[in-house]
């Protein structure tokens, strides 16, 4: 193994970061930093972007938790690093005393959740402590170990606050009088639960000799740190300088509005000294919580809405807050910006006369604000020795050189200098499985300079036509090296983000109909392209990120090569993170379903863990029925045809329509939650609410059938507005009509009858391949074959009433017959009549035709009269005791050009099957025309018209003449 450690010397002090390991592997301080008695102190600043030493922080941390062997003592503001968690329970498995105090707001999120699993959160022996609710916050950041050796740093151990924030972190060291006891003592108080204005100083002592320096460690708020600081401000001699993550008022007047004596910003501007201030553009830019301010906030951030006619406090519908570094920019002491941090307090510095022989420097774990003196819990480290001066000094200067006025900055993008590195497209999951909309879009800069973004676009859409989801705003920067997260301003679901945009409405990214974003600068040149014409994203979950209806649960789609165009494919994956220890930035509420990497490095370019899709995604629409057979019966048949019972409540499975079929994300016209089982290779009807023939007896009635004609009808997973055809939560979608989307550019043209899937539950994603006319079988499989054996044998133009067609089966098994057979005729076929209604052997009264249809056996004949015929006079008239059909017309012999004798043929018809065509028998002058007698049903077609001939008297149900 290699055993590697690094030594910075400055005069007697050791300022180092440490990263060794033994033989066996396990992380350990040097020898002479465990004993615990001799007095000790190492530390170390990081920057964020290519200043980040992370790695040495997390190194360090845990080699403090492993070194503990009685107790290990911890307040921090959160915990998600999974070196650090595991060493936490490594120690807790050694039997060490393990007690941690974490900040309330993080209740739920990675840290406390992992560690709740194994310290006792309530009770006498209660090992994890969450407080300071609200506004204060705990910045302590802070292990003991043993009592003796005690880690600390400016941020928290989170991926975010090691790796992406400005910090000063170290270790101290000493007996049981020492610096260590202080610390101790804090903690004590955190693991009792005092945090923020409850904690009381305990210990007076501020200072310590520490290997012949003098080191000061003021907490917050008890020991006051901002009144501290504020006197030595005053006491300035030669220069200022300050460099702050977050820097904010500390002492205003009564309404909030004006900066008093005692606040920092106001001493500097005050103070007659050389002054340098280095801010972060989160510094720059975010609003004051203490106080009000006039319309200067809203014009450095690019808010327009201020009303100049109102006073300062009042100012407009959206009052910003003047924060401090825009106050001093307001009073000719203008900031530079370190534009790669990351938004949220981190390190925050004081040097007063640091080149004098009395130099200062103060540096705080918490903000420069009001709450660092009464609720925030804080480190405050005082230093006067040259060497730790110099340190101090050093950085800032390397923070100051790496710094740029916002205005300063000229560099322009280039194509790849910016790219998009991460795309939420399709909102996200809470823990709950309740799905928000708002969505998120990651930037990188691959350069080495901060460029300014003022004005750039971000655009999406599909086949080369965009719409813009972000304008970026006034004092929009994004440093080297470094990340910039946006997101929609109502965003809950992350927990920093470096610009909100409004995208509301129709600036949303579309979650069915988009192929590409891009980045567009102010010259509306191209910068980068995400995505590839006409690949959707939501059809290639592989790539593009993956929208898990089925176990509610979102997975961004992520850059492979951040250097490399992103218009390929091959250059994407989806996002890979395996549990919620992953997901990092993401709110407490979101760390369970929602899975990306937002303003940090992309998850590895693995596949994803395979997911179990719903079976409910198997289901079909398989049959649908509009006025079938009689008026308002509207049903439709939902099939299974999986081997598995699927329970539709817990599936989460509604059945909708759509009046418009707009598909654009609105709400659709209606829906119903299906309840109940459906068997396995079983059917699920539902049906109108006051359907005549089906209401009774359907699985479920409901109103939201009260039409189906021209509308679309679809199956989906939860009850969600749709975006087209392929959306995510689709199971099954039927056009009707041809009215809006269509299905693969297909849809059902008819408007009533009853229809259905052939083969049975069979689905090609073609709606007019898979569904045509047939016999109304709710329930029952759909009766798929087409009669042809039935042929047109005779029709006679009778006397009033009389008008018939006579049927033949020629095949030799049985046919059904049943509405969805169809008498065509006239002109062109423009007379298109289904069989109507139905009366038995020998019955005289019509009624509805049987639901499966009517068996007619094999050389049995049927006729088909009009829906006025008196049917006892019929049979009278010609002796016919079978099965008659009737049309819904009062007359089928009409004159002109609509005749069904002589002037134009006739045809059967079922679904897009057309048979049994006959020839226009203009030249035959009696009333009766017949098949002859010698059709050959194998060799001969009805289209023949020397197979026909004509006679006075009708022959029904008897063999016709030869």
């Amino acid at each position: 193994m290699i055993h590697l450690f690094r030594k910075v010397s400055f005069v007697t002090i050791i300022l180092i970061s440490i990263s060794c390991t033994n033989s066996k592997g396990k992380n350990i301080l040097p020898a002479n930093l465990l004993d615990g008695w001799s007095n000790q102190f190492l530390s170390e600043f990081s920057g964020s972007g290519k200043l980040n030493r992370g790695n040495e922080m997390e190194t360090l941390l845990k080699q403090v938790i492993d070194s503990s062997t009685t107790t290990l003592y911890c307040a921090i503001e959160d915990v998600n690093i999974p070196g650090v968690l595991n060493s936490i329970w490594l120690a807790h498995t050694r039997n060490v005393d393990v007690k941690i105090a974490l900040d309330e707001d993080n209740r739920d999120n990675i840290g406390y959740r992992y560690l709740a699993a194994f310290l006792p959160t309530i009770g006498e022996k209660r090992r994890l402590w969450i407080g300071n609710k609200g506004e204060g916050n705990v910045y302590f950041n802070t292990c003991v170990s043993d009592k003796s050796r005690a880690f600390f740093s400016s941020t928290s151990p989170t991926t975010i606050g090691f790796y992406y924030k400005t910090s000063y972190y170290g270790y101290v060291q000493s007996n049981e009088d020492g610096i260590v006891r202080k610390f101790s003592s804090a903690l004590d108080l955190f693991n009792n639960g005092a945090f923020g204005s409850s904690r009381q100083k305990l210990d007076q002592r501020n200072h310590w000799i520490l290997n012949g320096i003098d080191v000061g460690i003021y907490f917050s708020p008890e020991e006051k740190p901002m009144n501290f600081i504020q006197k030595r401000i005053v006491g300035a001699k030669e220069s200022i300088q300050v460099f702050s993550s977050e820097f904010f008022g500390n002492k205003l007047d009564g309404d909030s509005s004006v900066r008093i004596i005692e606040d920092l910003a106001k001493e500097l501007t005050l103070s007659k000294v050389r002054k340098e201030v280095v801010g972060t553009t989160f510094a720059q830019t975010t609003i004051d919580p203490e106080a009000l301010g006039d319309c200067a906030m809203n014009d450095f951030i690019g808010l327009t809405n201020c009303d100049r006619s109102k006073s300062t406090g009042s100012s407009g519908t959206s009052p910003r807050g003047l924060n401090s570094l825009n106050y001093l920019r307001l009073n000719g002491i203008d900031s530079s910006f370190f534009a790669t941090e990351f938004p949220g307090n981190s390190l925050n510095l004081f040097l007063i006369d640091s080149n004098s022989r009395e130099p200062k420097a103060f540096i705080l774990s918490s903000p420069f604000s009001k709450r660092s003196d009464s609720t925030h819990d804080g480190t405050v480290f005082f230093f006067e020795n040259r060497a730790m001066t110099d340190k101090a000094t050093s950085f800032f200067q390397t923070l100051s050189s790496n710094s740029k006025l916002i205005n300063s900055i000229t560099k322009k993008a280039s194509f790849l200098d910016v790219v998009i590195s991460e795309i939420n497209w399709m909102g996200s999951y809470n823990k709950s499985g309740k799905k928000d909309e708002y969505e998120y879009i990651e930037l990188y800069n691959n350069t080495n300079s901060p460029i300014h973004l003022e004005g750039y676009k971000i655009e999406c859409g599909a086949n080369g036509v965009f719409t813009t989801v972000y304008t970026l705003p006034k004092s929009t920067v994004i440093g080297e090296k470094s990340y910039l997260l946006i997101s929609d301003d109502g965003n809950t679901t992350l927990s920093k983000v470096h610009s909100f945009r409004d995208y509301s409405g129709s600036k949303r990214i579309s979650d069915s109909n988009t192929d590409q974003c891009r980045i567009m600068d102010t010259s509306s040149t191209v910068i980068d392209i995400a995505g590839v014409s006409g690949e959707l994203f939501n059809l290639n979950s592989t790539k593009y990120g993956y929208w898990d209806i089925d176990n509610k649960s979102i997975r961004t789609m992520e850059r492979n090569v951040l250097s490399a165009r992103g218009d390929d494919k091959n250059n994407w994956h989806t996002n890979s993170n395996r549990d919620y220890l992953a997901n990092v930035n993401f709110t407490s509420d979101y760390i369970d379903r929602t899975y990306g990497t937002p303003g940090v490095a992309n998850s590895p370019n693995v596949a994803f863990p395979e997911l179990a899709r719903s079976i409910a995604r198997k289901l079909v629409i398989n049959e649908i029925g509009i006025d079938s057979p009689i008026t308002n019966d509207r049903w439709v048949e939902i099939y299974n045809p999986t081997d598995t019972s699927i329970d539709l409540g817990v599936s989460r499975v509604y059945l909708s329509r759509d009046s418009s079929c707009s598909l654009t994300g609105s709400s659709h016209t209606g829906s119903v939650a299906l309840t109940g089982t459906i068997a396995a290779k079983g059917y699920y009807i539902v049906s109108r609410n006051d359907s005549p023939t089906y209401a009774s007896s359907a699985n479920l009635a409901t109103t939201e059938l009260s039409s189906l004609s021209t509308n679309c009808i679809f199956l989906t997973i939860e009850d969600n507005p749709i975006e087209g055809t392929s959306f995510p939560t689709l199971i099954d979608f039927v056009n009707i009509g041809g009215v809006g989307s269509l299905e693969n550019s297909s849809f059902l043209n008819f408007s009533s009858g009853a229809f259905s899937r052939c083969a049975n539950g069979s689905d090609t994603n073609v709606n007019a391949n898979d569904f045509i006319s047939r016999p109304r079988t709710p329930g029952l499989a759909n009766r798929c074959d087409v009669p042809t054996s039935v042929l047109i044998t005779e029709w006679s133009d009778g006397a009033t009433n009389m008008d018939y067609i006579e049927l033949k089966n020629f095949g030799t098994s049985s046919v059904i017959l049943d509405e969805s057979i169809i008498i065509e005729y006239g002109v062109t076929f423009s007379q298109s009549e289904p069989l109507f209604q139905y009366a038995g052997d020998g019955s005289n009264t019509l009624g509805t035709i049987p639901s499966g249809g009517v068996s007619i056996a094999s050389s049995e004949s049927v006729i088909v009269c009009e829906s006025d015929a008196v049917l006892a006079n019929l049979r009278a008239a010609n002796g016919f005791t079978g099965k008659i059909f009737a049309l819904n017309r009062t007359s089928l012999m009409t004159t002109g050009s609509s005749q069904l004798l002589r002037q134009n043929p006739a045809r059967l018809k079922s679904g897009a099957t057309t048979w049994s065509l006959t020839p226009n028998l203009s030249t035959f002058t009696l009333s009766t025309q017949y098949l002859r007698s010698g059709f050959n049903f194998s060799t001969n077609t009805t289209s023949d018209s020397n197979q026909w001939g004509d006679t006075a008297t009708p022959t029904i149900g008897t063999s016709n003449p030869p």
